[in-house]
């Protein structure tokens, strides 16, 4: 009896454990202000639930406004905090690489900026209107 009431216990310990682990996502909303990390030159503007056809791809997507005039220290911020690539002009517009970092609620994180633009000059970066900064929370790790 002692022993199945032993099985018992550590079977309820590894479920509370496991429920642990597998929290909810943090509610879609403004991740920078609820992360600790607002800078009055990053506007929000949404948050949105994506689902994706591909395995673990489904994620909450926040979406931030840099202007132009802002952009440059925004850009060094993100290099410094994500590790992300310096913003390069392509095509029509500007991007950077994603980069990583974790969360206070323990939870890794994607950060990018980019947008169209038909500035293709550093020097004018001012002359964007704006380009928009992602954050992304993956439910699942790919």
């Amino acid at each position: 009896m002692r022993w199945f009431f032993l099985l018992c216990l550590i079977a309820a310990l590894g479920n509370a454990k496991a429920s642990e682990d597998a929290a909810p996502p943090l509610g879609c909303g403004d991740f920078m202000r609820q992360l600790g990390l607002q800078r009055p030159d990053v506007k929000f503007v949404s948050c949105e639930q994506v689902k994706s056809s591909d395995l673990g791809m489904d994620r909450l997507e926040a979406v931030y406004r840099v202007e132009g005039k802002d952009i440059a220290k925004v850009e060094n911020w993100l290099i410094h905090f994500a590790h992300v690539t310096p913003l390069k002009f392509a095509c029509c517009g500007w991007e950077s690489s994603e980069g990583d970092f974790k969360g206070r609620d323990g939870v890794m994180y994607t950060i990018g900026m980019g947008g169209e633009a038909s500035v293709s000059t550093r020097k004018a970066f001012a002359k964007i209107p704006f380009l928009k900064l992602r954050i992304k929370r993956y439910f699942e790790r790919p």
